[in-house]
């Protein structure tokens, strides 16, 4: 703590180093923490770098689960429609991957406002990070 008198030249002159040292101290010595969520017995204290290692496996499972779950929907869209059966079989004999021709089937059978509620038709939504 350092006490600053304003009528003082010296001690005032002294305040930008005091800042300084107390900034210095703060960025060497503090540790940076964060509360993630609750436990049985409390908050959950964590390191930034574990909060940040955290969120990024939760991001990357929801992604995943989104697109298993879109990945399904998909499937289950062309197995419904033989038109767009036979498109994904044409694409696939011209060499597309299984899962590119099926995308591109349904982009030539639906409209792009139906492809986006078809992604949206998941419900699933992955958070960003931050």
């Amino acid at each position: 703590m350092a006490f600053i008198d304003p009528q003082s030249e010296e001690s005032t002159g002294k305040r930008e180093e005091y800042k300084k040292n107390f900034i210095d101290l703060w960025g060497k010595e503090s540790l940076k923490i964060d509360l993630c969520g609750t436990g049985s017995e409390g908050p959950v204290v964590k390191t930034e770098e574990e909060c940040h290692r955290d969120y990024l496996k939760r991001t990357v499972k929801n992604i995943k689960k989104y697109e298993t779950s879109l990945g399904s929907r998909v499937k289950d869209i062309v197995n419904e429609k033989d038109e767009i059966k036979e498109e994904v079989e044409r694409l696939k004999h011209e060499g597309f991957h299984d899962v590119y021709a099926k995308l591109l089937a349904l982009r030539k059978f639906y409209s792009e406002e139906d492809m986006k509620l078809l992604r949206r038709s998941t419900g699933i939504v992955y958070n960003a990070l931050y």
